[in-house]
């Protein structure tokens, strides 16, 4: 008997299981499509299952930006550096029912290699882009080769974030020095060259992170010390030189200053060079290019 009453439960239970199994899944979005601003600000679409393990699956590769906030997908995107929109799909997963959601993401108002302002009257590249294109970071149309400073003295200028803040104490620091030129000649270019005699202008040297931001922008690598991407790298060359500006030279002399310290004898650098590694800093007294950059 007792065996008996086994068999029939477990039919029961092989069948409630069967149903369940048999039962139609639901997955349903509060929307399909979303457009995100050229900035990249997140949104939020509600995702309506039974399955409380569903989970998001986008390209590792993409520009979209994705999370999950209970029964909410959050979609955002890395600024947008093009004029033109471009396109992705999400997908939402749940055991078997897969939700599809199309996000756009609005063209900016400026674009790396633009000229700024404009191409009648440019006095910079851009080579970053911010909030939708109405801010970012241009780079001087000329470049200069000096030595960074006087050795065995610490600046105090060792943010690798703010190299404006750094340019700016060095300037102020030995403007009124007789031998300012000779001493810090890159930073005296700036002073005098590029701000006019301004201790306070608008134009500064990157610090070490805005110099290999430029790097990136100008060689369309990822990493330090990568493979450049050609053909970006030939069309951003091929902007700067429509409006004048001098193009990278891309060997082994082309090592940048930043304006970030890394002790009193040595300053950071990185170097043009595609697959080529180099010391991150050297000695302040060593001749290196800059280029200028300032905010817009």
């Amino acid at each position: 008997m007792k065996k008996l009453i086994y068999l029939l439960l477990t039919l029961c239970l092989g069948s409630v299981i069967a149903c369940n199994d048999d039962k139609e899944e639901t997955l349903d979005l509060s929307a399909t499509t979303v457009t995100l601003e050229a900035s990249g600000e997140p949104q939020k679409v509600e995702v309506f299952t039974d399955n409380p393990q569903w989970r998001i699956v986008a390209s590792k590769n993409s520009w979209i930006t994705t999370d999950r906030d209970s029964c909410y997908v959050i979609v955002g995107a890395e600024p947008n550096p093009t004029k033109s929109e471009r396109t992705e799909r999400v997908i939402v997963v749940s055991r078997k029912t897969p939700g599809f959601l199309m996000v756009t993401q609005k063209a900016s108002m400026r674009a790396i290699g633009d000229p700024y302002p404009d191409a009648t009257h440019p006095i910079g590249i851009v080579y970053k882009v911010t909030h939708g294109g109405e801010h970012g970071l241009i780079m001087s149309l000329d470049m200069f080769e000096g030595e960074w400073g006087v050795p065995d003295v610490l600046e105090k200028v060792q943010s690798e974030t703010d190299g404006k803040n750094n340019t700016l104490s060095v300037i102020h620091n030995h403007k009124d020095a007789p031998d300012f030129a000779e001493k810090y000649p890159i930073f005296h270019w700036i002073y005098n060259t590029k701000n006019s005699n301004n201790p306070d202008g608008e134009w500064y040297l990157p610090s070490y992170q805005e110099l290999q931001e430029l790097y990136f922008a100008a060689t369309g690598c990822k990493q330090l010390a990568g493979t450049h991407n050609i053909t970006w790298r030939n069309q951003f060359d091929a902007m700067v030189k429509a409006v004048g500006g001098t193009p990278f030279v891309y060997d082994n002399n082309m090592h940048l200053w930043a304006s970030s310290e890394m002790t009193a004898q040595n300053a950071y650098q990185v170097l043009f060079k595609t697959n080529e590694k180099s010391m991150p800093y050297t000695s302040k007294t060593t001749k290196r290019w800059v280029r200028a950059i300032r905010a817009f």
